[in-house]
């Protein structure tokens, strides 16, 4: 009789640890997902321990802490609740590690943390990559054209160099003014000599007259253009009929005035380092630009043509 009566003590209890918990998980009415939200894991693995299916956890350890923390939280007795777990599914090596990965539900952290990481690493090379290639801008030396592009101003100021040292003298005078001289004889002193002198004097003055007194419209009609570099520059610089008055790499420190026909296209790299002054005044460039473009000035009014002598 007393062997009949050792019998019922080791039998397994009537409800696995998972019909247990289930069943208090019902009673307080509450859905697996209330459950996993409080207990920080998926629904998937509520699921798996109410139905006694430990593979998920991977690890004998991590599912009874499980199974522990489902029973503190539905005011169960943990040692009762672990009562009803079945050793050989716990010690099954196969099932165990079948869905080891699935053990993290704390890794988003980790993902997101890795995340911010390649973000930054990716916003810090993009700026590395924009500051190199700003600077790089500038850099135009390879693009420098023959030196002869820099003896462009020289064509406007050739019709000042052909006036030379016969016209100085007459451009100040009016046309009466310059008459006057052949009326007075000089012959005293010496007749030779003096009446070369108002011969050659006198004819080339009537001559050049209409030629004259045009230049000073002419000069009127060019823009003055004055650069100022505190850096390595590229400038280019060409006038109305697109010829160009500058057209290279200028050093740091160095002053270039040219004067052309407006309007007057330019172009200026590693703008920043650069002073404009057109006409005189200061021109404003744009902030922050390293490259602009720019046209300064209209063209001239028409000048009508000075009338013809009367004989």
């Amino acid at each position: 009789m007393s062997t009949d009566e050792r019998v019922p003590e080791p039998a397994p209890p009537e409800a696995s640890a998972g019909q247990q918990l289930r069943q208090a998980r019902e009673a307080r009415g509450w859905t697996v997902a209330l459950v996993a939200g409080r207990l920080r894991i998926r629904p998937a693995l509520v699921e798996a321990l109410e139905a006694d299916d430990y593979a998920p956890f991977g690890a004998v350890a991590y599912a009874r802490g499980q199974l522990r923390n489902y029973a503190a939280l539905l005011g169960v007795d943990a040692a009762t609740v672990l009562q009803g777990v079945s050793p050989p599914r716990l010690d099954e090596p196969g099932k165990l590690a079948r869905n080891a990965p699935e053990l993290h539900p704390g890794r988003p952290w980790l993902v997101r943390l890795g995340g911010a990481a390649v973000v930054v690493v990716l916003a810090v090379l993009g700026a590395l990559w924009a500051d190199a290639n700003r600077e790089r801008v500038p850099e135009v030396s390879e693009f420098v054209p023959p030196s002869e592009s820099t003896v462009a101003p020289e064509p406007a100021a050739t019709p000042v160099a052909t006036s030379g040292p016969d016209a100085s003298p007459v451009d100040v005078r009016s046309p009466a003014e310059t008459a006057t001289p052949r009326e007075v004889p000089f012959t005293a002193a010496d007749p030779v000599g003096q009446a070369a002198d108002v011969a050659g004097s006198s004819a080339p003055a009537a001559d050049n007259q209409p030629a004259l007194a045009a230049e000073p419209s002419t000069d009127a009609g060019l823009a003055e253009l004055r650069l100022q570099t505190r850096a390595v520059s590229w400038v280019e610089v060409s006038d109305s009929g697109g010829q160009r008055l500058i057209y290279e790499l200028v050093s740091p420190g160095r002053e270039r005035t040219v004067r052309g026909v407006p309007p007057l296209r330019i172009l200026l790299g590693n703008a920043p380092a650069v002073e404009v002054l057109y006409n005189g005044a200061p021109v404003a460039l744009p902030a922050g630009e390293h490259v602009v473009r720019m046209i300064l000035g209209s063209p001239p009014a028409a000048v009508a043509a000075p009338p013809s002598p009367q004989p």
